[in-house]
């Protein structure tokens, strides 16, 4: 998939965006029925999000049937959950797909699957820390000819500490351990708010798990089954501080609908408010209102990612695009995923003074106009950043392998027009697209 990115010229000063509910609460509440036993309800839900579908996919091959409808998805697990192999055919369409080693593997006793995929960041993501728990809980792990096998020996009373907070392999222990009739307690444990989410769900559905956010420690308590329940996904707050990014980059006042807490956003919001952003909140509408219009101009942000709550890892490529339009230098240290910067090869394409020094992201303010080029999405978050620095450019850009933006933000072309004009490129439109692309490459 390609996107033709060009500047919007007389662009209105007000927009409005409805924020649905949070891929990355999605995910791991969908990679959970298979432990559940009936229909499941999630409401709040980006049913469009290629993430989504990838793992609707997934599921339905072992199985669980889905009815969708609105923003309410139900997922029907009549207790034949089924063996066999999943290939990575399926499984690379979300890095989620290791989620299953968790909660299928526990269910069955057992179950392979193909390497998953998901956002490379132009390197290798290795899994140690989900396998190296689940061995720690008694299973056997095998990684060969392309597969990775778990197999349930027998639950143990155990306690693991994780080398590091990672979310996926915090979530999947959580997902392994829910089951059965022994204690787990895990420490050095993530605790973004999408976890918790897990873990209320997960507790709604008759589990009985305990967390400690301050200490980073989680204590499972297995049980023998769990009931179907309901849930309502927390607002995406990933998406919404990128439409704040980009109110601030197009000095734009911004009204943001579904923003149901701040709690989640305090860390990356106040770093905006250090550079002079001002916002309004209605708790009662759901309502977020930046005044990126009042904006005049900004220092470069000082910024050290860290798990939450930390600012996080999935904003450095967000928040490295104020770097574009500030009138100062700026520095990010990833100290989640620092190797999440094969966006910035694409980014300097532009013209931009981007670049990885010092294990961090420094970003100098461009002393001339940044002009249109082509780019190529690298992962997900990377790919936004390449969008959103096209939107400040002089002329046309084309973005490819654009699929990528389109895993993880709902209703992207709407919401993308009220800051640029964005032209998905269909088949018709390729010879047009690259008479375009000879003009920015």
């Amino acid at each position: 998939m390609k996107l033709l990115i060009e500047p919007k010229q007389n662009n209105l000063n007000e927009a409005q965006i409805h924020i649905n509910g949070a891929k990355n609460a999605l995910l791991p509440l969908l990679f959970s029925t298979p432990l559940v036993d009936g229909k499941t309800s999630f409401t709040n839900v980006p049913l469009q999000l290629k993430d989504y579908q990838g793992s609707k996919k997934i599921l339905t091959r072992l199985g669980l049937t889905f009815e969708e409808g609105q923003d309410r998805v139900q997922i029907l697990n009549n207790g034949l959950v089924q063996e066999g192999d999943l290939p990575s055919s399926l499984t690379k369409a979300t890095r989620c797909s290791l989620y299953l080693l968790g909660s299928a593997a526990k269910k069955n006793g057992h179950i392979a699957i193909g390497l998953p995929g998901g956002c490379s960041f132009g390197r290798e993501r290795r899994f140690d820390l989900h396998l190296d728990g689940l061995r720690a809980l008694n299973a056997e792990v095998r990684v060969e000819n392309g597969l990775i096998s778990i197999r349930h020996l027998r639950d143990i009373d155990v306690q693991h500490t994780l080398a590091f907070p990672s979310v996926g392999a915090t979530t999947n222990l959580i997902l392994y351990a829910t089951l059965g009739h022994k204690e787990v307690i895990l420490s050095n444990c993530a605790v973004e708010p999408e976890i918790i989410n897990l873990i209320n769900f997960l507790n709604q559905c008759g589990a009985k798990i305990a967390v400690d956010t301050i200490h980073r420690e989680v204590v499972v308590q297995g049980v023998t089954s769990l009931h179907a329940s309901e849930m309502k996904l927390i607002p995406d707050r990933i998406q919404i501080m990128t439409y704040v990014v980009l109110a601030m980059m197009h000095k734009k006042r911004l009204h943001l609908k579904g923003v149901t807490s701040l709690g989640n956003l305090q860390t990356p919001l106040q770093s905006l408010v250090e550079l002079g952003l001002t916002y309004d909140y209605q708790p009662k509408e759901g309502i977020l209102i930046i005044h990126g219009d009042q904006l005049t101009s900004f220092k470069g942000l000082e910024m050290v990612c860290q798990p939450y709550p930390g600012f996080p890892t999935d904003l450095q490529p967000i928040f490295a695009m104020l770097g574009l339009v500030a009138n100062s230098a700026g520095t990010i240290k990833d100290n989640v995923i620092p190797e999440r910067t094969a966006y910035l090869d694409e980014i300097m394409k532009l013209g931009a003074e981007v670049m990885y020094k010092d294990r961090g992201i420094l970003t100098q303010p461009i002393n001339e106009t940044l002009k249109g080029a082509a780019m190529c999405c690298t992962d997900l978050r990377g790919g936004m950043a390449c969008v959103m620095a096209a939107s400040v450019a002089n002329g046309p850009s084309i973005i490819s392998n654009a699929d990528q933006v389109f895993r993880g933000y709902d209703n992207l072309l709407d919401n993308l027009s009220h800051f640029m004009h964005v032209t998905h490129l269909e088949k018709e439109q390729m010879v047009t697209a690259l008479n375009v692309q000879n003009q920015v490459a």
